[in-house]
């Protein structure tokens, strides 16, 4: 005996086990029995769409099974099982490209490739595709991401490198300006740093005193030119860091410039994948044909109730079943009649 789980007792409320020999189901508790006529094509279909908009996805599951036994090309169920695989009840979630998390190898809907008529393959196919491009889109999406990473670090370096430049143009005028504050610093600090500036002023006048006594003025042009021959070997060196760091930036600006146009192809890349993407998955949402059924199955009971409250009728009451048919109309098998 082939059994399968399936819906609940409508007497205990346990859970079912279906005999596919004998067509039946099964109470294992209470030990009732139901028949099996329900399990005509459009029945079956007909529960399984009521279950998945119910979200019971293993009832669904084990009707779109059991009609694939029967028709193993069967469109409605082979689009049913990828669905419950997916854990939707509708196509729309394939609209939110933002939100999915399959791949074109996904194994139910590789199975309704393969199972389905030839007519049908379009349009899995179609399926099949836009999942490619939403690899696509993640493949980009990663090499935009370190794209980005890489421009900050060139970015980075090359902020760096400006402040060494800075800080290379103002390195005299910082050191005289960091001396010239201590110096007014009214504490130790300043007073050991002014201490050096006495002494140098003392041996200034005593050089210019013994140019003057001893008329040795060629002296004094050897001061003036060491002085002179300083600050140009300092100047020199400042010229030097500065086109040596210049030579750094310049490598640094090119790859950045690289980049920019980099990211800009690969955001534009990334923009078309994604008008591609939602072509397809508009196109798998709109032009499936049962799609338009269920909404409208829905949108049928919307209205009725709508109707219904419009004329001040209890739609309760208008449902209102006796015991015999409530048992028979609250589950998902609307057919089953209770055997001795």
């Amino acid at each position: 005996m082939s059994v399968v789980k399936s819906n609940v007792c409508k007497m205990c409320g346990g859970l079912l086990d279906i005999d596919l020999d004998r067509q039946v189901y099964i109470c294992p508790f209470c030990g009732v029995t139901f028949d099996y006529e329900y399990f005509r094509e459009d029945n079956v279909l007909g529960l399984a769409k009521k279950a998945m908009r119910r979200k019971e996805f293993g009832a669904a599951r084990d009707a779109y099974e059991y009609m694939l036994k029967k028709d193993p090309h069967n469109f409605e169920a082979l689009r049913g099982l990828f669905l419950i695989d997916c854990h939707w009840n509708t196509m729309s979630p394939l609209l939110a490209v933002n939100d999915i998390h399959l791949t074109e190898k996904n194994p139910a809907l590789t199975y309704a490739i393969d199972m389905c008529l030839p007519e049908h393959k379009e349009y899995f196919g179609k399926i099949r595709e836009a999942l490619s491009v939403l690899k696509d889109i993640r493949r980009s999406s990663v090499d935009l991401t370190n794209l980005e990473q890489e421009r900050g670090r060139n970015q980075t370096r090359l902020r760096q490198i400006r402040m060494a430049q800075a800080e290379n143009s103002e390195r005299f005028s910082n050191g005289v300006r960091s001396f010239v504050d201590t110096l007014m610093m009214d504490d130790e600090m300043g007073k050991l740093a002014a201490l050096p500036v006495y002494f140098g002023f003392l041996i200034l006048l005593g050089i210019g005193a013994a140019i003057f006594y001893y008329e040795a003025y060629w002296f004094l042009l050897v001061i003036l030119g060491i002085i002179v021959a300083i600050i140009a070997i300092y100047n020199i060196r400042k010229i030097v860091i500065d086109n040596s760091l210049e030579g750094e930036a310049i490598p640094v600006k090119e790859k950045i410039a690289q980049l920019e146009k980099n990211i800009d192809d690969k955001r534009k890349e990334i923009n078309d994948f994604r008008f591609k993407y939602n072509q397809l998955a508009k196109e798998v949402v709109t032009t499936y044909p049962i799609t338009d059924m269920e909404a409208t199955e829905e949108n049928e009971e919307e209205d009725t109730t709508e109707a219904d409250k419009r004329k001040g009728v209890n739609p309760m009451k208008l449902r209102r079943p006796g015991r015999k048919n409530r048992r028979n109309q609250s589950g998902d098998f609307p057919s089953l009649r209770k055997m001795s």
